[in-house]
């Protein structure tokens, strides 16, 4: 049976028999899938409340919906909010740092581990414009010499939005 998820438009797939009144999880965005009534036996598709319907779901769930999963770091998808930048941040250079130190000699390895850790920053860089509702093109402005220190600050003080944005 396929339940197509009201938040992401992702379909489900269940082997089990579906039951109107159970609630079922979405494997993409984790939203929370309250089937009303299940299609005839000749069809596959289930009925579920639209997009703008109200439902209810956990804490835990409204914020992977608002796109500030872990699961999926490195797609540019979604949304970090303050504190998930400023960690990814401070991760990726507490283990630069030692790297540097321990692999000197090995600079093609490290290259390689610089190439990936700027990778991630840029991504959390975008995901934390999503959460301004700005485009990721913003973070060009890094480049800028006087103007990327004003812009770094930015992202990390600035408020994100509370509710959803054309990115998540």
């Amino acid at each position: 049976m396929i339940i197509e998820c009201p938040e992401c438009g992702s379909k489900n797939t269940t082997d089990k028999p579906i039951q109107p009144g159970k609630r079922y999880i979405c494997g993409k965005c984790g939203a929370a899938i309250n089937i009303l009534q299940t299609a005839d036996a000749q069809g596959e598709t289930i009925s579920t409340p639209s997009k703008n319907s109200a439902y209810q779901t956990s804490p835990v769930i409204s914020e992977a919906r608002k796109g500030q999963n872990w699961s999926d770091i490195l797609n540019p998808n979604g949304r970090f909010s303050r504190i998930p930048y400023v960690l990814i941040l401070f991760v990726a250079n507490i283990i630069m740092f030692p790297l540097f130190y321990l692999l000197q000699d090995a600079w093609f390895i490290l290259i390689f581990i610089q190439i990936f850790v700027s990778y991630v920053a840029i991504i959390a860089g975008i995901r934390r414009l999503h959460d301004l509702n700005k485009s990721g093109w913003h973070l060009l402005l890094l480049l800028v010499p006087f103007v990327n220190f004003i812009f770094l600050l930015y992202l990390l003080l600035a408020p994100g939005e509370k509710q959803g944005n054309r990115w998540a």
